[in-house]
């Protein structure tokens, strides 16, 4: 977990298995949270070279498009079975916004969005479809968050990416996200989230990127 402004920990159990680093401030207002390694105050590091060239155009050509904001769940095309819990493979991209709320979705998808992104429920396990890694990316730059994500159980495996703009990660319930997370800033909170590394930078130095 690496910051180059401050790095703020709330919610109780969590567990970080990487290490903790940061170059301004740190704060833990939890309970219970538990470091492989005690946080550490270091100077301030360059956007990984993996994602530091990616753009919304990067994402092309898409699998899926759709130009206006959309709630995800309305379209019948992306869902394999009727009761929507498993989302055909591929890449997915949103020329404004995009929501998905459910539970007990599956799938092996990349979501990229000129807009927001807004994702919510319980028991999902994706993974990044795309060959970069991303599993989550947003260009926008207005707004109060770009990347919202409220997780309860299940599995992400990708990077969630917002170069311009805010991530806010909720994990509740044993989620466990390995991979990670980078933009401007970045809010992780919840009850009981595991943050593994995933592979960027990983030969370098393995840590879950939190912030620019």
């Amino acid at each position: 977990v690496h910051a180059n402004s401050n790095v703020s920990v709330g919610g109780s159990d969590h567990t970080f298995d990487p290490s903790v680093t940061y170059s301004c401030d740190f704060a833990d207002g939890g309970s219970s949270t538990t470091y492989a390694h005690d946080p550490k105050k270091t100077g301030a590091r360059e956007v990984p070279s993996e994602v530091a060239s990616v753009t919304y155009a990067s994402f092309a050509p898409c699998d899926f498009s759709y130009p206006n904001p959309i709630n995800l769940k309305s379209r019948n095309e992306v869902w394999i079975n009727a009761a929507k819990t498993q989302l055909v493979s591929g890449v997915y991209c949103f020329g404004n916004s995009v929501t998905l709320i459910g539970d007990d979705i599956v799938g092996n998808v990349t979501f990229a969005a000129m807009g927001g992104i807004s994702i919510s429920g319980s028991d999902h396990n994706l993974t990044a479809y795309h060959p970069s890694g991303i599993l989550f990316y947003s260009e926008e730059s207005t707004g109060p968050t770009q990347i919202n994500v409220s997780a309860a159980g299940g599995t992400y495996q990708g990077i969630i990416y917002a170069p311009n703009g805010d991530i806010d990660f909720q994990g509740q319930s044993n989620h466990t996200f390995q991979g990670s997370l980078v933009g401007q800033n970045v809010s992780v909170g919840g009850t009981g989230l595991t943050i593994q590394s995933g592979t960027l930078m990983q030969n370098a130095n393995p840590v879950v990127r939190l912030a620019e």
